[in-house]
């Protein structure tokens, strides 16, 4: 799945907009889970964690290593 940044629209609030729906898939991935997440639900949920995570490192606010 790729990230759609709306044109014209703040990049802080994009940013927002993608973490938010991330960390919310994440969440309700383990909430969801009766009586206890099973290792699918687990895994998908870190994979909404890494796809969060990619969009905070693709920002211009990341230092060169």
């Amino acid at each position: 799945m790729s990230f759609h940044v709306k044109p014209g629209a703040p990049l802080s609030r994009e940013v927002r907009r993608l973490m938010d729906r991330q960390v919310s898939a994440a969440i309700a991935c383990l909430e969801t889970a009766n009586p206890a997440p099973s290792e699918d639900d687990i895994h998908e949920a870190r994979t909404h964690v890494k796809k969060a995570r990619a969009v905070l490192r693709a920002g211009p606010w990341q230092r060169a290593a």
